[in-house]
């Protein structure tokens, strides 16, 4: 997804995954080449220019194995399904962008996710299952292992995960937890849930007394983008401010600890 707006001074464009900021680099940083750049510390830069940020609609974060040695990420094809480029380090230097021994032409993949010890890829797609015979519209989630230095065969996730309507970026915990795009809350004698929750094109919802509706605009993400370019253009406080974001961030990164340490985590505002 992409954007521009001009002003007579400020020329802003927008674009789904051009400029990355704060990465989180892997441990082995230091005794690998990482694309020929230093961390960004405090300041965003534009990431492997030409070859991870480039022209094309590059669609969700890339995912980087934890020995830093491998690095996966989704392109937008113009029909708006995405597909996988896989480059690895060896020989201190790092391979050409190519689809990965997995990848399938006609399938949709986006969200990828190493587990914790890099044997292990997580990602959304809307491949056939094996049992199926017609074309597929669900984002589900698959796993695919590494075989040596190759990778297996993709199979799907669970049963419980198939049921979902869409599985919308998924992240994976050092325990081994899987988070998805899924809001659901129970008292134990009535529940409420959206499912998705966060994507582009809006929430949908279910409770223990019916559907729930609400109207979401159409694609979210263009009106959060515009809103964000109209409070720079005019010099405003966004409706979303950066410090309501910090506090989503650390209610995030609480409910990750608890989920992995069983403990409750107190918040101080």
């Amino acid at each position: 997804m992409k954007r521009t707006i001009t002003s007579p001074t400020t020329t802003l464009c927008l674009c789904g995954l051009w400029v990355l900021a704060f990465i989180n680099l892997p441990a082995a940083f230091g005794q690998i080449n990482y694309l020929g750049q230093a961390p960004p510390q405090n300041q965003a830069v534009l990431f492997a220019k030409g070859v991870v940020s480039t022209d094309a609609y590059e669609h969700s974060a890339p995912a980087f194995s934890p020995d830093g040695t491998r690095a996966i990420w989704t392109i937008m094809r113009s029909n708006y399904t995405g597909y996988m480029v896989e480059m690895t380090f060896a020989n201190g230097q790092w391979s050409k962008p190519t689809p990965p021994s997995f990848a399938s032409t006609n399938s949709d993949d986006y969200y990828l996710a190493f587990s914790a010890d890099g044997q292990m890829l997580h990602f959304a797609s809307r491949r056939k299952l094996p049992s199926e015979t017609a074309k597929n519209e669900r984002l589900r989630l698959w796993k695919v292992a590494r075989k040596g230095e190759d990778w297996d065969i993709p199979i799907p996730m669970g049963e419980t995960l198939l049921l979902f309507k869409e599985n919308f970026g998924h992240s994976v915990a050092k325990s081994g937890n899987i988070y998805i795009d899924r809001l659901y809350a129970t008292t134990g004698y009535r529940w409420f849930g959206l499912q998705p929750s966060y994507n582009a094109t809006g929430a949908s919802g279910e409770s223990s007394e019916g559907r729930i509706s609400f109207k979401t605009p159409a694609f979210q993400q263009i009106k959060q983008m515009d809103a964000f370019a109209e409070s720079i253009l005019k010099d405003t406080v966004p409706l979303a401010s950066g410090e309501e974001g910090m506090m989503d961030l650390k209610i995030i990164e609480a409910i990750v600890r608890s989920a992995d340490t069983g403990n409750k985590v107190k918040l101080i505002w």
